[in-house]
């Protein structure tokens, strides 16, 4: 009995797996006709501010899951450090951090609403068919 209950726990999580294994990714989006692909590094100097290609980046809300796994695969920094980078660029005058908004609705919203817009959502939310998926971030 114990021996049917345990094989029937490891068969549904073999079966599950995928679906787990497809919830680790990250998608990150654009309007922008113009822009193919981006590198890791890119995409982090666009939220950065260290390069724009003339994309405006989008930002969950902070504590938001996606944000968090964002922030710390590609800028490499956890939220404080990304607080204080942007209190000082935004008190010297240098630049203003991301739009954030508060959902995904949001984010499409924001990205429908400004054509050079960039944006990161989790791998398997209904992406419409105008915007174009230009980098995959695997976790």
């Amino acid at each position: 009995m114990i021996r049917a209950l345990l094989f029937s726990c490891w068969f549904i999580w073999v079966l599950a797996l995928p679906a787990i294994a497809d919830t680790k990714k990250i998608v990150i989006v654009t309007n922008d006709p113009s822009v193919e692909r981006l590198s890791k590094q890119q995409i982090k100097h666009i939220y950065m501010n260290g390069m724009s290609h003339n994309l405006n980046p989008i930002h969950l809300t902070q504590g938001n899951k996606t944000r968090i796994i964002f922030n710390s695969t590609i800028i490499g920094l956890t939220e404080s450090r990304i607080n204080s980078y942007w209190i000082q660029m935004k008190f010297s005058g240098k630049a203003d951090p991301p739009l954030e908004v508060d959902s995904f609705e949001e984010v499409f919203k924001q990205l429908h609403k400004d054509l050079s817009s960039i944006a990161y959502l989790p791998h398997g939310i209904d992406i419409p068919s105008t915007l174009r998926v230009i980098y995959t971030l695997e976790y």
